[in-house]
């Protein structure tokens, strides 16, 4: 891997700003840790590419997946997060007004400026003790919403659990 640190540090800053985008539940001053096989950084497509077994984690949020493409703004800032694996996965645990979530797929898109989490590809997601299957979904992180689809013309619907609430449940934020 070729590495220019006059080029790289405005992507690794930009990788540090996820703390306001991506990790939106972990605390802010906690470190984002990358984790590849390989690394890309390239200033001029203002991208950014993890191959092989990555893991990228912020607190207690983490996503993990083959391959990793962050698409970055001019000013550095991540627009777009793009993860594939078998399966890709991304998990947050409940703070706050956030539930826990634990997602997998093949494929996920992360847009942080609509806060949404796409899902392609054998898509499940569960918040909480509830759980979401279909061919695609879409975790709206900000208003708390998921969208669900099954395979088009194919036999593969959309599957919803939701478990039975208990006063324990009333107590979890």
């Amino acid at each position: 891997m070729f590495l220019d640190a006059n080029r790289v540090r405005p992507l690794f800053a930009a990788v540090l700003l996820w703390n306001a985008t991506l990790a939106n539940a972990a605390p802010a001053a906690a470190p984002i840790l990358i984790e590849a096989d390989r690394a890309e950084l390239d200033q001029n497509q203002l991208q950014s590419t993890y191959t092989g077994n990555v893991r990228i984690t912020q607190g207690t949020t983490v996503f993990t997946g083959e391959r990793v493409t962050v698409l970055h703004d001019p000013d550095g800032v991540p627009r777009r997060v793009d993860v594939a694996g078998t399966p890709a996965r991304f998990s947050q645990p409940a703070e706050a007004k956030t539930p826990a979530i634990d997602a997998r797929a093949e494929r996920m898109r992360y847009d942080a400026e609509s806060g949404q989490l796409e899902l392609n590809g054998s898509a499940w997601i569960r918040q909480n003790r509830d759980e979401v299957s279909g061919e695609r979904l879409i975790y709206d992180r900000v208003n708390q919403r998921i969208l669900a689809t099954g395979e088009a013309g194919g036999t593969d619907r959309v599957r919803i659990t939701i478990q039975p609430r208990t006063s324990q449940d009333d107590a979890t934020p």
